[in-house]
Parts: structure tokens; C-alpha cells; sequence
């Protein structure tokens, strides 16, 4: 039996370093034989917002040929409303690889086809890209002292590095097991039990994920340092949530 190759993505920094590579012609030629290529469909958004057109279709350009042994990533909220939903609907059946078809297929065709996006449509996800960072930061920067209370640590406490606070914070009743139940309630419309939470977390690695990354951003803007203003050097939105796609490689 054929072995399965290993799923490899490119963000939209790695899209970028490919298409200014010298060997790049040789780089895609090796990837069609050693992996399958998958790219986020948030590179899209960013590619899309990209001013300079001959820049775009040239990333777009590359997409599609990396697509020749690859595809398109669904959105990392997607993939958590479906999972969720594929779950509580199909609980004893469901399989995390199986019951969600995580490629976009109408996006792979759109840049396949060569009917990228531009003018207003660009101008408009360039905003919401915009804004959409503008709230994750403002939300990621929560009150250091919101933060050391949820944690159940006194200002003047050592802070623990992240791996001796993290099982308290993903235990049952804890912080951010009451983010998955918050979220699972939202998506299908009524409070599923304890035992149902914690069993979803435990058979859906994508959202285990999602809750981990929650926790590592706030733990970093808020607890281990007082934070700045600025946030030179820390991740984004679309950086953080990437971690969702972990578990698919």
C-alpha cells in the first residue's frame, strides 16, 4: 500500500520566501514528490488584500501550481463550527479524520481557474483583515490581574512556567474548559453536559489545539509579561489560530 505523504503548509511568510526563492522552480518540483502541500485559506485573505497586483498574481500564481499535489485549508473557524457540529450530531460514529472535509474545493477551483479577487473586493478584505486583528489583540490583552485570578495565583506569586499551569487551566471546571463549553453551546444551541465536553476535546485534536493556543497567547501577553502597548514581535490572529492545523500534519 501506498504510504500517505505528509501534509505540509505554507503560510502566507512561507508562500512569500518560495516565490522570491532561486530554486524555486526546483523546491515545488521536489515538494510534488515528498509531500502534500496544503495552504490555509487565510493566505488567500492576505494574498488577496496585497496592493501591488503583479505581487498578487504572482503568489496566486504559485498557489496553484503548489495545488497540483495539494489543496486549500478550510478556515480555522470552519473547522471548529464543523467539528463541533459533526460531533454532537453523530457522537458514537464520529471520527476527527473522516466526518469533516477540511479542503475548500471552491476556492482551489476560483485560483485554478484564474478569477482571483481585486479592486473593491481586495479593499474590503483588507478591512476586515484589519479589524479582525485589531479586536484579537485588545481581547488577548486582557487585565493582568483578570489573568492571575483566573489562574488562582496572588500578584506577588512566582509565575509557573506554562506547562505546570496548564493542566489546571484545562481541567474540568477550569478557565478554559468553561471557554470549550461556552463555544459548544454557542454553535449548537444547548449546554451539553460535563462528560460530553470532555470527551470532545479528548476524540477532536483540532480544538484541543484551539484551547492549548488560547491559553499560550494569554499566558504570554498577560501573565508572564506585563503587557506593552506594543506588541513588536508577537504573533497574530491568523499566526496563533494556525496551530489548529497541527494535528493534520
Amino acid at each position: 500500500m501506498e504510504q500517505k505523504p505528509t501534509a505540509l503548509f505554507f503560510d502566507t511568510s512561507g508562500l512569500n520566501w518560495l516565490a522570491d526563492a532561486e530554486a524555486c522552480d526546483a523546491i515545488i518540483k521536489a515538494l510534488r514528490v515528498s509531500h502534500f502541500v496544503m495552504i490555509p485559506a487565510s493566505s488567500v485573505q492576505e494574498i488577496t488584500a496585497t496592493k501591488n497586483q503583479e505581487r498578487r498574481d504572482l503568489l496566486f500564481g504559485l498557489m496553484d501550481r503548489l495545488m497540483k499535489r495539494g489543496g486549500i485549508f478550510r478556515s480555522t473557524d470552519w473547522l471548529l463550527d464543523t467539528h463541533v457540529k459533526q460531533y454532537f450530531a453523530y457522537q458514537q460514529l464520529y471520527d476527527w479524520t473522516l466526518h469533516v472535509d477540511e479542503r475548500f474545493r471552491d476556492l482551489e477551483q476560483m485560483i485554478s481557474s484564474k478569477t482571483f479577487p481585486h479592486g473593491e473586493q481586495r479593499e474590503t478584505t483588507s478591512t476586515i483583515l484589519d479589524t479582525v486583528e485589531h479586536d484579537f489583540l485588545a481581547t488577548s490583552r486582557q487585565s493582568r490581574e483578570e489573568w492571575l485570578q483566573r489562574a488562582g495565583l496572588k500578584p506577588r506569586d512566582p509565575i509557573p512556567a506554562f506547562h505546570e499551569l496548564a493542566p489546571l487551566l484545562m481541567m474540568r471546571g477550569g478557565p478554559y474548559f468553561l471557554v470549550a463549553t461556552e463555544m459548544i453551546t454557542d454553535i449548537i444551541g444547548n449546554t451539553p453536559s460535563e462528560e460530553a465536553v470532555v470527551e470532545f476535546i479528548h476524540r477532536c485534536p483540532p480544538f484541543s489545539t484551539y484551547l492549548h493556543m488560547l491559553a499560550v497567547v494569554e499566558y504570554d501577553r498577560c501573565l508572564r509579561h506585563v503587557p506593552e502597548p506594543s506588541t513588536t514581535g508577537k504573533a497574530g490572529l491568523i499566526d496563533v489560530t494556525s496551530a489548529i492545523y497541527l494535528p493534520y500534519c
